[in-house]
Order: structure tokens, then sequence, then C-alpha cells
């Protein structure tokens, strides 16, 4: 009977320590699921014009009078300051970044997809996804350009990850990358932008600094076809240039409240 009753107890404890454990997981999973607040990521071009514009909307950059912008991007990854730590009165040198991989915002955000943000000289902003995300101090967006090899060999983005248009002294010219670079974009405010509640931030390509360094009064039409090419494998000689683009690319990308 006592070792009957022996056996009892321990199948008796080991089901209360079971059961403590299951409660104290639930309890940890509510304690540790960060607040989460709906939130949008949109893209968009700037840039002050060095030049008087021909038209009010065009961009003029070191003697480049943009006119369209197209970009593909992918693999979004968002870093932020969580919001507990910011409370806790942690400074932001102190707090290692979290990246919002379940979150549903940097899901929808790195899909594959291509982005107008200029177009016939007018700027605009496109949206790049919505979604949920964990409340806090966003200081960085990682992204990769994306190389469309979908579309039709007539469109202007096929085979390209980033394709620019416009005029060098009038004569129609376009920019364009095959590379699928990495980008990793601060914000713009040292604070970062903060997420508490309904957010929406913006991708912001300058390309005031895309075009840093570079003199576009070199660029040729070495075949005489009517067209200055500035990009990978060209029909003009206009190598050095695209260096200096490329290398300016990461740098060219910020992000801010919109």
């Amino acid at each position: 009977m006592k070792k009957s009753m022996k056996n009892y107890a321990k199948g008796f404890l080991m089901v209360s320590v079971l059961a403590l454990g299951w409660a104290c997981t639930e309890d940890q999973d509510e304690t540790f699921d960060e607040p989460k607040s709906s939130a949008s990521l949109s893209a968009t071009v700037e840039g002050e014009n060095t030049n008087p514009p021909e038209l009010n909307e065009r961009i003029i950059v070191n003697g480049f009078s943009t006119t369209d912008f197209k970009v593909g991007i992918k693999e979004v990854e968002m870093r932020y300051a969580a919001k507990a730590d910011l409370l806790a009165g942690i400074g932001l040198g102190g707090i290692t970044l979290n990246t919002a991989v379940n979150a549903s915002l940097q899901s929808n955000a790195s899909k594959e997809q291509t982005l107008i943000l200029m177009n016939g000289g007018s700027v605009q902003s496109e949206t790049i996804a919505e979604g949920q995300t964990p409340e806090g101090s966003y200081q960085e967006i990682d992204l990769r350009l994306y190389k469309n090899t979908e579309t039709e060999e007539s469109e202007t983005m096929h085979n390209k990850s980033l394709w620019i248009f416009g005029q060098i002294d009038g004569e129609d010219s376009q920019i364009w990358l095959d590379q699928e670079l990495l980008i990793s974009a601060s914000a713009e405010e040292e604070d970062g932008v903060m997420v508490d509640g309904e957010t929406a931030m913006e991708l912001v390509f300058d390309l005031n600094k895309l075009f840093e360094g570079v003199d576009f009064s070199t660029a040729v039409d070495s075949n005489a076809d009517g067209m200055i090419e500035i990009g990978p494998g060209s029909a003009d000689d206009n190598a050095t240039i695209l260096t200096q683009i490329e290398s300016n690319v990461s740098s060219a990308v910020t992000f801010r409240k919109k």
C-alpha cells in the first residue's frame, strides 16, 4: 500500500511539474510577444536641381535631366530597437537591433517587385507593402536590387535591376544596372522612425547622391545611334560613369517617416 501511495505521489508530482511548465510557457509567450502596429512602406525618388529645370518636374543633376526612374527590389529586412528596450531607458547606442523577420510588413515587402518612381518627368510614390510590424524605433532597412528576367525583351526593365531615362545636353540617354546589389538604407533622422500606432515609412532614392562625382559632360554616343547608353556591355564607351554610379547606389538610399 505504501509503495502504491509512493508511486501515486510521484505521478502526481510529474503531472504538476508538466502542467506548471506548460503554464509558464504560455505566460512567457504572452510576455515576450511584442506589441505590433499596422504600417506601410513606400518608395520615391528625389533630388535638388543643380541646373534650372527645362520642365518643372524634371530633376537635373550634374547635367543629367531625369524623366523616368524604375527600380526592382526584393529581400527586404527591417531592423529596429524594440519599444520595450526604449521604455526601459536603454539608449539607442546600447540596444541590439532586432529584425522583423516574422512580421507581415517585412514578408510582403520582400517579394520581387518593380517600382516606377518617376514617369514622364513626374515624381511619384509607390507602395511596396503594408502589414503588421513590431513597435519600436526603426533604424535600418536592408534590401537587394531585383533583376527582372520575366519581362518581355521589349520592356525597359528586361534583365535590369535599375533603369533611368533622361537627356544629356538634349540628347536621349539611359542608365541601367543589372546587378542585384545589396543596399543598406539608414533612417534620415538619428532617432529613426518610431512605429507606435499606424505608421507610414518611405524609402528615398536620392539622385544627388546617386550621381555624386559623375561628370555627364564626358558621356558619349560612340555608335551614333541617337541614344547615350550608360550600362554594362553598352554599345557606348561610358564604363567610368557606370562604375561611379554603381559605387554610389547604397549610399543614395535612406528612409523616413512619410
